[in-house]
Formats: C-alpha cells, sequence, structure tokens
C-alpha cells in the first residue's frame, strides 16, 4: 500500500505540473487579436526562423576603437535589461549612441556607391541587313558615342547601346518583301504587357537601310517610327548598306540626338504619388430633360446618365489608371532564388482606386450665372458663370474629403433651362467648360488636399424623338470628352503636357498610338526616373529603421511568420530592383519594384501583431500565479516528500527483517 500511496501523490503532481505547462503553451502561442481583452503571455517570435536578412548593425572599422565601441554597446544592452528587470525609470535611461545602419542596408548602399545618377539604360541595337558582325559593331560603336555626347545633368541617363541578333521570325533581304514596309515594324513591335502583368524587357532600336522614299520623308535621309506600347524604334534611312562611313556619320550627329530625346525627358523628381480618383457627377435638374410627349422618366435619366460615368469612366481613366498602377508598387515573378533576366514578369495591383459617385438636384447658384449674347444667329446663346464663384461653390461641396494623393473632380450637367453653361475666366477672358481649382505641386511639395477640378457637361437637347441608346451613346461620348481634362490634370502632375501630342516637331519622327489615354513606354519611363532616387532613398530609410527596431526591441516584440514574410519579400523586391537597375533594364521596372518594397514595409508597420507587449515585472508575475499555483504546489509537494520518507522507511524495515 506504501507503493500506492506514493504513485497516487506523484501521479497529483504529475498532472499539476502538466496543467501548468499546457497554460503556459497556450498563452504563448495564442495569437494576439486587437479586438480581445487579454495580451498573449509571452511574444510570438515564429517569424526569426524564417527572417532571410540580418538586423544586426553594420560591424565598425576594424581597429581597437571598433571593438571598445561594440563592447561599449553590449555592456549598454546588459544595463538596459538590468534596468528594466530593477524598474528605473525611464528618465534615468543611459545616454544613447548614435545608430549604426544595419548590415543588410549598409551591404546594399555598398553595392550603390555615391553615385547620383540615374540607372543606365541599355538599349539593344537590330541591323537585320548587315550579317558582318564588325561593320555593325562599328555602328553601334558610332551611335553609342552619339548617345554619350548627349549627358545634360546628373539625372539622365548613360545609354548604353549593345548589338543584338535578329528573332527567328525578323524578316531579312532573302524572306522577300520590302524591310521598310509597316508589317516589319508591326510584327516586331508586340506591346509585352497585359492586364496588370508586364515582361521585363530591353527596348530595341532597329535599322533598316536602303528605303524607299515612300518610308521616309522628301528631302530627308532618315525617319523614325516609335511605339508608344512596347518602346522600340524603327530608324529608317535611304542610305544602304554599303554606305557604311555616311551611315556612321549620321547615327553619330543625327540620329542619336533625336534617339536620346525620345529616351529621356526632364522630369522634376516627385515622391507624391496619385492614391485615387474620384468623379462626382452633379445632375442639376434631371427633370428638365423629360419630354412632355414622354419617354424616359427623370429617375431613367439620372441612372443613364450614371452609367454612362461608369463606362466612360473605365474607358477613359482605366488605361492610365493601370499604367500608374504598375509603375506604383510590382511584385516580380520568380522562385526567390533567381536573379531577374528579360522574360521576367512583374505582377502588379490596381493601387489606384477609381471611384465614382452621382447626385442630383444641387442647383448651380442662380445669381451668379449671366447671360451672355451669341455673336452669330447660328451659335447658340450660352450662360456664363465666373470661374470663382465656380470655385467658391465647389469647395463647399460636400463631396470634399481632403484625402492625402487624392484627384477629386466634379461634373456638373446644369439643366435644360440654363444650358449651355461656361465658365468665364476672369484672368484669361476664355470662355472654357473646364477649370482647375488644384495647382500642379512644384518640386518637393506635396499634393494639394483640395477639389483638383470643375467641368460643365452640356447635354444637347433630344427633342421631339427618343432613341434610348443614341442618347446613352451621346452621353457617353459626352462623357468621355469631359473626362479628358481629368487624364490632362493627371498627366500634369507627373510633369507630362496635359494631352498625349503624338505630332513631333521633327517631321522625321512619327508615333503609333494604341489607347488614346495610356501613357506611353517612354513617359511611364521618365516619370519612372524621376521618381526612383527618392523612393530608393526612403526604401532605405524604412528598412533600416525596422531592421533596427527588431534589433533593439526583438526580445519583447511580437514577430510572426506572417509579419516575417511580408519583410522578406520587401527586401527582396528591393535586392531585385537594384539588379534590374545594375543590368540596364528600364527604370520603370526597379521603381516598380521599389513601391511595391514600401508596400510591403508599410503594410509590416501597421500590422496589429507587429507590437511590442506591455511590460510586466517580474516581481507581478509572482504576485499574479503565487496566490493560485502555492496552494496547490505546497500541500502535494509536501505531502510526497512525507510519503517518499514513509516508503523509504518502510522498505528499510522490510530489508532488516
Amino acid at each position: 500500500m506504501a507503493g500506492t500511496r506514493l504513485a497516487v501523490h506523484a501521479t497529483f503532481v504529475a498532472e499539476l505540473l502538466l496543467l501548468v505547462l499546457a497554460a503556459f503553451l497556450y498563452a504563448a502561442t495564442r495569437p494576439h487579436d486587437p479586438a480581445a481583452a487579454a495580451e498573449p503571455f509571452l511574444p510570438d517570435r515564429s517569424g526569426w526562423r524564417i527572417l532571410r536578412e540580418d538586423v544586426a548593425p553594420a560591424p565598425m572599422p576594424g581597429g581597437d576603437g571598433g571593438i571598445v565601441v561594440q563592447m561599449g554597446e553590449i555592456a549598454e544592452g546588459v544595463m538596459r535589461h538590468v534596468n528594466a528587470l530593477m524598474g528605473v525609470e525611464a528618465e534615468r535611461r543611459l545616454p544613447e549612441r548614435p545608430r549604426r545602419a544595419s548590415s543588410f542596408v549598409e551591404e546594399l548602399r555598398r553595392k550603390v556607391g555615391d553615385e547620383k545618377r540615374a540607372p543606365t539604360l541599355r538599349v539593344d541595337l537590330i541591323v537585320p541587313q548587315i550579317a558582318t558582325s564588325t561593320v555593325a559593331e562599328s555602328l553601334v560603336d558610332a551611335l553609342a558615342r552619339g548617345l554619350e555626347g548627349r549627358l545634360l545633368t546628373g539625372n539622365s541617363p548613360r545609354v548604353v547601346v549593345e548589338l543584338a541578333d535578329a528573332a527567328s521570325d525578323t524578316p531579312n533581304e532573302t524572306s522577300g518583301g520590302d524591310l521598310c514596309e509597316d508589317t516589319y515594324f508591326s510584327a516586331q513591335s508586340k506591346m509585352s504587357s497585359g492586364g496588370n502583368r508586364r515582361e521585363v524587357k530591353i527596348p530595341q532600336v532597329f535599322l533598316l537601310m536602303g528605303c524607299s522614299p515612300a518610308t521616309v520623308p522628301e528631302g530627308q535621309l532618315w525617319s523614325m517610327e516609335v511605339d508608344r506600347g512596347s518602346g522600340n524604334v524603327v530608324v529608317r534611312t535611304v542610305l544602304s548598306p554599303d554606305q557604311v562611313k555616311e551611315l556612321k556619320l549620321d547615327l553619330e550627329k543625327k540620329v542619336a540626338s533625336t534617339l536620346f530625346g525620345i529616351f529621356y525627358a526632364p522630369l522634376p523628381a516627385a515622391e507624391e504619388r496619385v492614391r485615387s480618383v474620384s468623379i462626382t457627377l452633379m445632375d442639376e435638374d434631371p427633370k428638365s430633360r423629360v419630354l412632355e410627349s414622354g419617354g424616359i422618366d427623370a429617375k431613367g435619366q439620372f441612372d443613364a446618365l450614371g452609367q454612362a460615368l461608369s463606362s466612360a469612366s473605365q474607358s477613359t481613366l482605366g488605361p492610365i489608371s493601370k499604367d500608374l498602377s504598375f509603375l506604383y508598387g510590382g511584385n516580380i515573378e520568380d522562385d526567390g532564388a533567381s536573379p531577374v533576366t528579360g522574360g521576367s514578369v512583374i505582377n502588379t495591383i490596381d493601387t489606384i482606386t477609381l471611384e465614382v459617385a452621382s447626385s442630383a438636384y444641387l442647383s448651380l447658384p442662380i445669381d451668379t450665372v449671366e447671360h451672355d449674347s451669341a455673336d452669330d444667329e447660328t451659335t447658340p446663346e450660352a450662360n456664363l458663370i465666373p470661374s470663382e464663384e465656380l470655385a467658391n461653390w465647389a469647395h463647399t461641396h460636400p463631396r470634399q474629403r481632403n484625402a492625402p494623393g487624392a484627384v477629386e473632380w466634379t461634373i456638373v450637367v446644369p439643366s435644360q433651362q440654363k444650358a449651355p453653361v461656361k465658365v468665364y475666366d476672369e484672368s484669361t477672358g476664355e470662355e472654357v467648360e473646364s477649370i482647375i481649382l488644384s495647382s500642379v505641386p512644384s518640386v518637393g511639395d506635396a499634393m494639394n488636399s483640395q477639389p483638383s477640378g470643375v467641368s460643365i457637361l452640356n447635354l444637347p437637347s433630344s427633342g421631339g424623338d427618343v432613341d434610348v441608346d443614341a442618347i446613352h451613346q451621346i452621353q457617353l461620348k459626352k462623357m468621355q470628352e469631359s473626362l479628358t481634362h481629368v487624364v490632362g490634370y493627371i498627366r500634369a502632375l507627373h510633369g507630362l503636357p496635359p494631352s498625349a501630342d503624338l505630332s513631333s516637331s521633327n517631321p522625321s519622327v512619327a508615333f503609333r498610338r494604341e489607347k488614346s489615354s495610356a501613357l506611353s513606354f517612354w513617359e511611364l519611363e521618365s516619370i519612372a526616373r524621376s521618381q526612383y532616387r527618392p523612393t530608393f532613398e526612403r526604401v532605405f530609410s524604412e528598412t533600416d529603421a525596422l531592421l533596427a527596431l527588431l534589433h533593439q526591441h526583438g526580445g519583447s516584440l511580437q514577430f510572426p511568420a506572417e509579419v516575417a514574410h511580408k519583410l522578406n519579400n520587401a527586401t527582396h523586391l528591393l535586392r531585385q530592383s537594384m539588379s534590374l537597375a545594375e543590368e540596364g533594364f528600364p527604370a520603370m521596372y526597379a521603381t516598380s519594384l521599389l513601391h511595391g518594397a514600401l508596400r510591403y514595409l508599410d503594410s509590416v508597420q501597421s500590422d496589429h501583431r507587429f507590437v511590442e507587449l506591455p511590460y510586466f515585472a517580474p516581481d507581478h508575475y509572482l504576485a499574479v500565479f503565487s496566490p493560485l499555483v502555492l496552494p496547490l504546489f505546497l500541500p502535494m509537494i509536501v505531502g510526497l516528500i512525507r510519503e517518499i520518507k514513509r516508503y523509504r522507511e518502510l522498505r528499510k524495515k522490510k530489508s532488516v527483517a
């Protein structure tokens, strides 16, 4: 029986220990929920097992001084923990030393160096009519010398020209047909983007010789055609492949200068970006468009106008929104280990939100409308609204949200009794249908947090006939024309001309256009180059701050695996962005990945799981758990010790007997 009593006591103690251990493990692994009343018992540090980059500061330079500084930092960290255990006030903290950059950031900075120029741009030159590599390389050298002499400022890129082999489907002299025909260009300039996916590629320049006067302007030796979608350039010249000397001179003196103007457009450096586009439709009086003979009622008129706004917004603002979304946040598709090369795909999400809203029966200020007599009998009389009064009306608009990075535009549909309505600009004396309320920010300034502009949409009267489809098409067309002002404003925010004018001051240069409101390849490249350096420095700064926070407070921070995955993605995109810049790919790909890294860094900083747990002193733990555990442990442990002694005495008596 003595052994049985000892086993029972030992079982009770073991069960109690298992119960305490299970409670401890539950508290230690419990996910942090900010809506819950209880805090986690111990921080979740599972993210440290999968974190790729080193969070430790960069080592000090060699020598005894560096070792002394490192020993001082170690002693300072020990004293910080001792002070925390002793409950020393914050005012008695040791003076902090200047913080050193993390090893990861210091490593990348050494790779970048002190070069402030924009990343190098590599361009492939394809000469399908010359099979001799020596002649082709001499043409490349001539074009490279001309481009090298065009370096203007620190922001202008250094363009490197390399000779590339023609693709398998590239026509040559033996394939028949004229190489200078449009079919050749269209076959070689297919866009490498689809939806929110873009293929990483090097721009190509095709040099075609011996072209007929039909493809080269009269009196000119050469002409250029630029594809707005892919950025490829076709250079056509009347010079034959045998005229190598003349070709080299023309490439160096004339073609290189024009190509550099296509490749690079100087834009002011800016870090602000468009985050949302909000279009508000104000229908002053839908009843005014209802015919006395019947037809569509006021609600139907208003709904049809709202549908036209949605369709026009997608067709007019959608392309430029997708182009800028690619620039404002990309994610590379690879296995995470292999370097980025041509052919890799960058995935993006819609980082620019497009919102439309409609409201009715909000009248324009009647007392500010002035009647303007028409110049002739065929021109309808227009009512003029002074731009200052319209601006005051727009600033008191209830849809104004003052969101940072938001483009807010209002489209006003006046009633048929007032139409047509135009805005009178007091400064210029012009009568326009759109005004801009927010000035385009200058270099270093933030975007204005006020309504961007107002457009007047004068809808024609439907007359006696009621054709629903025809009315919808007219409204859609008028709405698209009105939204082109918004596209122009977004282009101006990025330093581009308001309209995508395809005409060129040089009669030898022509542009191919596929989407009316989308940014061209080289326009997007110019925006990317203007944002590359500020975005690069911001990513470095925020990454260094996060790694320093993990190094200094890693013992008390919640750092789950999900947060570590985000930080790994950010550092991975930063490395891939630098790899793209070093390889000479267009800056739009590197800038897209930099913005993608920023998106992950912002997600880490705003993650509710990435927090420091409230400080709980050791004596508080004893005060909380002692009343719960000691009344159970002490009797059981005392009883267990007593039973062990009793068991030993019984065993001793049995052995003596």
